[in-house]
């Protein structure tokens, strides 16, 4: 087409200017935009670079309590504090994740109600610090986030708005803000949140709400907050919530609450992460609070949903501290050898797409 037009300017540019000035004038415009456009318009796809969609998924995170001590202590010398090491966690796997999710352990809010031994509050500057620190997604759906009535709850909701950080799950029941999707790179990603623990969850609806939100997504992951603390392994009747969730649509079921890391299931065409473990805690009584578990899932395209990686990434708690670093040498490798001995507990068989030796898994 630019050839014609081209051919076609240069012989109305031999007839003199004054009798078809205006129309050589237009013509020329036409012939300028034309030859911008690029040669191949009906397939553009053939020149777009597709990168992969990176999602982070870890533990507990707790901000308050004694963490909240310290990040006074450390207010000048490590303002980060207790996400000091995050970033480089982060960069060690992704250069630049698309999303970042934890578990939110409490409220972000000035209310200091006490009515509970275990009643958590975290100040609102804790929300820039989160975003700061490259967390883009927070799951609200947990025993603690009420612990400062509704208003507790109300005023996490706000704070994270207001810093540009996502959030999925409701404390004690199932609504409109017990999912969420957002679209990632052209890939619909399907969030849902729950929670069980002193709270009565309605398992029927929970799994019926997975089944109209994965409809609607390309990537369904199911955020729940349940199982039995301090315990590697979940109960039968957890793992079958687990593969019920995955019967209805979820590619990942995320688990928290036991504050240890738990087997991991590769569960028909999802897999179950039973438990992270601790992100950034104050449980400094025990080995096993003091250890986390991160997992990176990698798609590599929209249209290789159906096909992630998972990366395992684990992690170690500063001594009488809290804050996480990334295990290495014998540390990660006595770990993952614990979750393979976890998960073959529960009946999942390792094969060489579940290597647990080295963390990367392609259960398809």
């Amino acid at each position: 087409m630019s050839k014609f037009i081209t051919i076609i300017v240069i012989l109305i540019s031999q007839i003199p200017s004054w009798i078809f000035q205006d129309d050589i004038l237009q013509l020329q415009k036409i012939y300028a935009t034309v030859s911008r456009l690029p040669t191949r318009v009906l397939e553009p796809e053939l020149y777009i670079q597709k990168d992969p969609t990176e999602i982070f998924l870890f533990g507990d995170l707790m901000l308050g309590r004694y963490i909240a001590t310290l990040r006074g202590k450390y207010a000048e010398s490590d303002p980060t504090f207790p996400l000091s090491h995050f970033q480089e966690i982060i960069s060690t796997y992704s250069e630049d994740p698309e999303i970042v999710a934890v578990n939110l352990e409490g409220p972000i809010t000035d209310e200091t109600i006490s009515y509970c031994d275990l009643c958590f509050s975290f100040k609102p500057e804790v929300a820039s610090l989160i975003k700061q620190q490259g967390i883009t997604m927070a799951m609200l759906a947990n025993n603690h986030m009420r612990n400062q009535g509704e208003n507790g709850y109300e005023d996490t909701r706000i704070y994270l708005t207001e810093a540009g950080v996502n959030y999925v799950g409701v404390p004690n029941e199932i609504n409109e803000l017990s999912s969420y999707i957002q679209e990632i790179n052209g890939i619909k990603i399907g969030w849902l949140g729950f929670n069980e623990v002193e709270a009565t969850l309605d398992y029927t609806q929970a799994i019926s709400l997975t089944k109209q939100v994965a409809e609607e997504s390309d990537f369904t992951i199911v955020a729940i907050h349940w199982g039995t603390e301090y315990v590697n392994t979940p109960s039968s009747k957890i793992q079958d919530y687990g593969h019920q969730f995955i019967d209805a649509g979820a590619d990942v079921v995320w688990g928290t609450h036991p504050h240890v890391i738990e087997s991991i299931e590769n569960y028909s065409d999802g897999m179950i992460f039973y438990s992270l473990g601790n992100l950034a805690f104050d449980q400094y009584w025990s080995a096993g609070t003091q250890e986390g578990l991160g997992v990176m899932i990698k798609i590599e395209d929209k249209d290789e949903v159906d096909d992630p990686t998972f990366t395992l990434i684990p992690l170690k708690l500063t001594d009488n501290k809290g804050d996480p670093y990334l295990m290495e040498g014998e540390q990660k490798t006595s770990m993952l050898a614990r979750l393979k001995k976890y998960s073959e507990t529960i009946g999942v068989m390792i094969d060489e797409n579940m290597n647990f030796d080295d963390g990367i898994l392609r259960p398809w």
